[in-house]
């Protein structure tokens, strides 16, 4: 039956021939059933007569079975047929899914292979789907069936031969995302491509789990390599763990190839910041080769030169013809991890210059390449020089050439292999298991005391001995651990390195400081950790899952960041009382990374500080040799062409003034006509120093002490710098040393600069300075240092602080005046019935606060007195249900003496509604939170368990329990004072305070008389503002503002985005501070809802209304139901052209504006009370009308979401098709695609099959450049 030998042609028309009998077969299946149903329905709506109705339905259903035992039995024949071709001619299998569902027809001997995790990676990506992979390479096996579909026999994992696992998907895979049941005839086989150092499987859950490993170390049971070595004859002989090479290797191939080369060192790179520090090796060879009048030339986004994807043949063609060597640096250092960037030189014609974790003489024949791990930059650069100038030596590299050849195999030979060994019966039989699975991927080794010895005391080398600072048991015991919470790809994190590198290579005093990014490091304990490391850079978009669920008291959460504060703010209320230091440039950190040191004549350290003092009177001798050769008056070197505080606009106002002296600003880099090559930056720099006489040092944006390298370029090469900043420069340059933008205008910039430049005599003073400092930057050394100085620091190890968002100490200081010498009255009912000592009501088990480590120790101190602490709720054995809160604190006020008033997470003033348990209940409160409680309670009227030893607090307890008039003596406020929880307000209410709205018939006032209130009107300037934090919504509401945007430019008017989707800030924590100012400000407000749904208005609207602001809607509502006519814009009934010409008419007449606000005169907007609507159910359900009345939703999903298949047009709110249809153009004519969309697919053709509302939507949206809508 196969038709494997058929011509192309018989083998088309019997594709087609059968296609088209499923065909028939789908169609007699679907339109008869249609027809069937469609006839019966017309059939039961016109029935007149219950007799026809039963005469027809008997009729129909024997017409019924009739035609689907046809159908059924041409199903059979029609499947038949292709499971037969299918099975002997797989090769087109992509074509007969369906036949391979059919499990139970497949052959016996199919082995399957389910993969576990998503094939979007290879080396499962090469497997691809059924059989298709071993018949399209060849393979000597092909009866292997590959599948992702879990549920491909019924849910029963057991059935499948071998369950893959893609070592880049399971690195944070939890246990429970494993296989439930497992059969002992599988393998569990763990299949990698990548670097075991950028992608380590750390987990414990992976001990003992796998069976087979499928990856490129040589040790796998199935190899996956990057590279194959042939002989003459065509055998696979190589790479292996003990390779043998040919000895004396002749040289007979052609090295014709060798005439045209000319250049020196080549490297295509893409990725430049990897784990290998690989680009800061290729700059040290880069500077080497500049000693020969060489050059290593980088192409790719790393680099200079310029060589797309699309044109990989014209560049390895380029490289074959003109250089010598080319640079194998692989990205990560990892045993056998050599990728195909070895066989780019080989199979071009060049030396490679490798650089890896592997032992490359297991990959390449020895005398055919450099190894820069062994080799130092100085060598390989001179090694370069020698084998350019000597051909004949370097001819003999290619000695190899004669004997073998090098290819991928990862397409072909490794994806054979995979069912080469399932149908090996005996490797199959073997039991293997991989039981310390961790140690073989991270590739553990033996390793003896002597070399561990070694690494700690001379770690200047330590690239050679990873492995050692793996071996967390050997390591010294007052090691102290740093976990890198978020990446280290940028500053300072990959400063920091791994293990104790950094601080070793840096000589710092101390170096027990231990880095690693693996949070599986302790198991998956990281509590255990001194220090948790994150960079700011990172941080911005993290949610609360995101951060460590478990923290322990005794580490320190340390904030750094060496970005400016303006482009990297830190908005998010959640990091208030997370940090314990910060470690960033800011000068009143705990731990200074700052761009610049300055340093006094004896080599101290002496700022930058906050109160600088400078050394006064400076001796000068006058050193004219700064001023020999300078004949140009400003020089910038810039990259970033439109930074956030205008600086271009600065130097465009100072070039002006400065032609009228015939002097320019000569800009070099990407922004500017004059190029300085990033990797000669030094001997640029030395040139600007040499030719001109200033130098601007212009920060990208305003931050306080944000002064970064920029400052070291003038200092260092003899030029005046002209700074731009937010700092305050007094604090890191003595005064006369430079000139101040933000202190003269450009005019005078100008003329000083003129001046100075015929002046020697003053220029030289500019650089007093220099007999008495030096300015260095230390973020390699002193900055890296002092982290591990700080965790070796005990005292502030132990020290306690409460910082504000900038960094600056600001607690406690604030002092409450409570009234003084308040009479008391002993209660003696307070304590009356009481007999236990300590109450705990809580649910969060796992504060950030460290809180149940204060409930622990005090437990164990108070069973000295045979007291405890009873623990309510989820986290306890005793427990008190929400809906009987009240009735349990009651309970708990009658029996307990305190009441643990813990908070969850220490920020400041952070009191929640915990104290009110204790003090509205009749105990004491024992605090504990960031706050200064004395801004809160009164004095002696609670414990604070941070102000107390918990020794001292179990002794207080005791005390206090034995002594009634004592106790009572802290009840003393209750006389003077009252403490309760604030309400919040109610929605839409009339001038009598009665709720009258939202309603779905809402009845507005009319004819209302209203005097225009210009007040309203008063200062604001600007047109609209959005407050968003949801960036990309189901409603497409970006689009409306993209739109609106484009069309208010035409007015020179603006929309001004705040919040984390706009570049301007207001947090949540100064939210009303923050809308007061939008409504004195601006004339409009977007309140765009994220998604489209009847009735759905939410507080986005109160934020205009409340503030003196028209609100611009857009959103699935009929807003005549929740606002007054004339008293805002909808977007979806007006078109971003017409809404545009709006606003700017309404911003320039002030007396149509203030119309818009009539309804202040009769309604007041507010939130909801949360006991109205708690209320109104329980009201619901004692009106005997509403419970007598037989109800039921029998078209509840059309009531939820009416705009689903099979509702009625007519009956459809024409807005919510109206926004629909918007909804749907923005998307491009998808109706799903978010999390939330019903598994119903959208059938709009059904909605305008009929009549259909009329809807202007059509010249709604206007496609952006270079996109369809």
């Amino acid at each position: 039956m196969s038709y494997g030998n058929d011509p192309p042609f018989q083998s088309n028309v019997r594709h087609s021939r059968q296609a088209k009998v499923v065909q028939e077969y789908d169609l007699i299946d679907t339109s008869l059933c249609k027809s069937l149903c469609y006839r019966l329905s017309s059939v039961v709506f016109h029935a007149t007569s219950l007799k026809f109705f039963l005469w027809f339905t008997s009729v129909s259903f024997i017409v019924s079975i009739f035609i689907t035992q046809f159908v059924r039995t041409n199903e059979y024949k029609t499947i038949s047929v292709l499971e037969e071709e299918a099975i002997q001619n797989v090769g087109l299998d992509y074509k007969y899914t369906e036949v391979y569902k059919k499990k139970e027809r497949l052959s016996n001997e199919v082995k399957y292979i389910l993969e576990w995790t998503p094939r979007d990676y290879e080396p499962l990506s090469q497997l691809r789907q059924g059989q298709i992979a071993f018949i399209k390479n060849n393979c000597s096996k092909i009866n292997c069936y590959v599948t992702d579909n879990k549920d491909f026999f019924g849910g029963d994992l057991t059935k499948f031969d071998v369950i893959a696992f893609n070592g880049r998907n399971i690195l944070h895979t939890k246990k429970s995302d494993l296989p439930k049941h497992r059969s002992p005839h599988q393998k569990y086989i763990y299949f990698n491509m990548e670097s075991s150092d950028n992608f380590p499987l750390c987990n414990p859950v992976f001990d003992g789990f796998f069976n087979l490993t499928a990856t490129y170390k040589l040790n796998s049971d199935i190899l996956f390599p990057y590279i194959q070595i042939r002989d003459r004859s065509g055998e696979v002989v190589g790479p292996k763990i003990d390779m043998k090479w040919i000895e004396n290797m002749t040289l007979d191939e052609d090295m014709s190839f060798l005439k045209d080369k000319s250049k020196a060192v080549a490297w295509f790179v893409s990725n430049c910041n990897s784990r290998s520090g690989r680009k800061e090796l290729g700059k040290k060879i880069q500077s080497a080769l500049q000693k020969y009048g060489l050059t290593l030339d980088i192409y790719g986004k790393c680099g200079t030169f310029e060589c797309p994807r699309n044109k990989k043949k014209q560049c390895n063609e380029m490289l074959e013809k003109d250089y010598f060597f080319y640079l194998s640096f692989e990205n990560s250092f990892a045993e056998d991890y050599v990728t195909e960037k070895v066989l780019t030189p080989f199979h071009h014609n060049a030396v490679p210059i490798v650089l890896g974790g592997a032992n490359y003489s297991r990959f390449l024949p020895p005398d055919t390449y450099l190894d820069a791990r062994i080799l130092t930059p100085e060598d390989i650069a001179s090694t370069v020089d020698r084998l350019m100038r000597s051909p004949e030596e370097y001819k003999k590299y290619f000695k190899w050439k004669s004997y073998y050849t090098y290819r991928d195999p990862s397409d072909t030979d490794s994806v054979c292999a995979v069912c080469e060994y399932l149908n090996n019966e005996s490797l199959m039989k073997q039991q293997t298991v991989y039981n310390n699975f961790r140690a073989w991927c991270r590739d553990y080794v033996s390793i003896s005391e002597s070399s561990i010895q070694e690494a700690l005391d001379n770690v200047a080398k330590d690239l050679r001995y990873v492995d050692v600072f793996r071996k967390k048991n050997r390591l010294p015991k007052n090691l102290k651990f740093i976990l890198l919470w978020t990446p280290k790809e940028f500053a300072p994190f990959y400063n920091l390195g791994e293990g104790q590198r950094a601080f070793i290579k840096n000589n710092c005093s101390m170096s027990n400081c231990y880095v690693t990014d693996d949070k599986y490091f302790f198991g998956d304990d990281v509590t255990k950790f001194d220090a948790i490391a994150f960079n700011g850079r990172n941080i911005r978009t993290m949610l609360k899952y995101h951060i460590p669920k478990k923290r322990s008291p005794h580490q320190k959460y340390i904030y750094f960041n060496t970005e400016s504060s303006d482009y990297y703010p830190v908005c998010n209320s959640m990091f208030d009382g997370f940090f314990n230091w910060t470690a960033t440039y800011k000068l009143n950190s705990d731990i200074l990374f700052t761009y610049i040191q300055i340093r006094n004549r004896s080599g101290e350290i002496v700022g930058p500080k906050k109160n600088m003092e400078w050394v006064k009177n400076m001796s000068l001798k006058n050193d004219f040799s700064i001023v020999q050769n300078k004949s140009k008056a400003v020089a910038w070197l810039v990259s970033n062409c439109n930074s956030r505080n205008k600086r271009e606009d600065v130097v465009t106002q100072l070039q002006t003034y400065l032609r009228h002296y015939g002097l320019t600003v000569d800009i070099y880099g990407d922004c500017g006509s004059y190029k300085c090559p990033s990797e000669v930056t030094n001997s640029c720099a030395t040139m600007l120093g040499q030719k001109y006489y200033f130098y601007m040092s212009l920060e990208n944006s305003f931050a306080e002490d944000y002064v970064t390298e920029k400052l070291l370029t003038a200092l260092n090469y003899n030029m005046i710098p002209i700074v731009y900043g937010g700092a305050n420069y007094s604090r890191f340059l003595p005064p006369n040393a430079y000139l101040d933008i933000l202190k003269m205008s450009p005019k005078e910039l100008a003329d000083t600069i003129a001046q100075l430049m015929i002046s020697p005599d003053q220029y030289v003073r500019y650089f007093s300075w220099k007999s008495q400092y030096t300015y260095v930057d230390p973020s390699r050394s002193d900055n890296v240092c002092a982290v591990c100085a700080a965790l070796n620091n005990k005292t502030m190890m132990e020290q306690r602080m409460i910082r504000n968002r900038s960094g600056t100490i600001v607690g406690p200081k604030k002092n409450m005046e409570w009234v003084k010498n308040m009479s008391l009255k002993n209660d003696s009912f307070i304590v009356h019935n009481k007999s236990k000592a300590v109450a705990w009501l809580v649910s969060n088990c796992n504060g950030r606060s460290g809180r149940d480590e204060i409930v622990r120790h005090l437990q164990n101190y108070l069973q000295r007195y045979k007291l405890t602490v009873d623990i309510y709720g989820y986290c306890g054995p005793y427990k008190c249900p929400r809906e009987l809160m009240n009735s349990c604190l009651n309970m708990l006020g009658r029996k307990y003496y305190f009441y643990l008033s813990l908070e969850n997470s220490f920020a400041e003033d952070y009191v929640t509604e915990k104290i009110l348990s204790a003090l509205n209940h009749n105990m004491i409160p024992i605090v504990y939170g960031g706050a200064d409680y004395s801004r809160f309670l009164p004095p002696n009227t609670y414990l604070d368990a941070l102000q107390m030893r918990r020794q001292e607090l179990g002794d207080t307890i005791a005390q206090l329990m034995t002594s009634p008039q004592q106790y009572n003596q802290y009840f003393w406020w209750k006389s003077h004072y009252t403490y309760e929880h604030p309400r919040t307000m109610d929605t839409i209410r009339n001038r009598s305070g009665e709720i009258v709205g939202p309603k779905k018939n809402m009845e507005w006032m009319k004819d209302v008389s209203f005097r225009n209130d210009f007040s309203i009107v008063q200062n604001k300037t600007r047109a609209v503002v959005w407050l968003v934090s949801n960036c990309y919504s189901r409603s497409g509401r970006e689009e409306i503002v993209w739109h609106l945007q484009k069309y208010l430019r035409l007015y020179k008017l603006k929309l001004d985005i705040y919040g984390f989707c706009g570049p301007y800030k207001c947090p949540r924590e100064f939210m009303d501070t923050c809308l007061d100012m939008l409504g004195k400000n601006y004339y409009f407000y977007l309140a765009l809802e994220n998604s489209f749904a009847e009735d759905y208005v939410t507080e986005k609207i109160l934020s205009a209304l409340n503030h003196n602001m028209i609100p611009i809607v857009y959103g699935g509502a009929d807003y005549s139901r929740f606002l007054p006519p004339n008293t805002y814009l909808d977007a979806l009934q007006m078109r971003p052209k017409e809404l545009a010409a709006t606003i700017a008419q309404l911003m320039t007449s002030p007396e149509q504006y203030s119309q818009y606000f009539w309804w202040k005169s009769q309604y007041t907007y507010a939130y909801p009370q949360t006991m109205d609507n708690v209320c109104a159910v329980c009201a619901a359900l004692n009106n005997k009308t509403m419970m007598q009345k037989r109800t039921v939703y029998d078209d509840f999903r059309i009531w939820w979401n009416p705009i689903y298949i099979g509702h009625n047009t007519k009956e459809v709110d024409s807005r919510l098709l109206h926004s629909t249809l918007a909804i749907l153009l923005v998307r491009g004519g998808h109706g799903g695609g978010g999390e939330g969309d019903c598994d119903e697919e959208y059938v709009l053709d059904a909605h305008f099959s009929g009549s259909t509302p009329s809807i202007d939507i059509a010249g709604y949206y206007e496609p952006k450049a270079g996109g369809v809508m």
